[in-house]
């Protein structure tokens, strides 16, 4: 099963590797995909 998680950001780029840390386990999976979509 692939899975997209879609993120918005806005002015998180200090959290960013805090939230790709977070969803680690998640990404383990390599059918997982994390996209993170910058507000600007």
């Amino acid at each position: 099963m692939n899975i997209s998680l879609v993120i918005p950001c806005f002015n998180e780029s200090k959290n960013i590797p805090v939230l790709i840390y977070k969803y680690r386990k998640f990404l383990k999976n390599k059918n997982n995909e994390l996209i993170l979509v910058n507000n600007g």
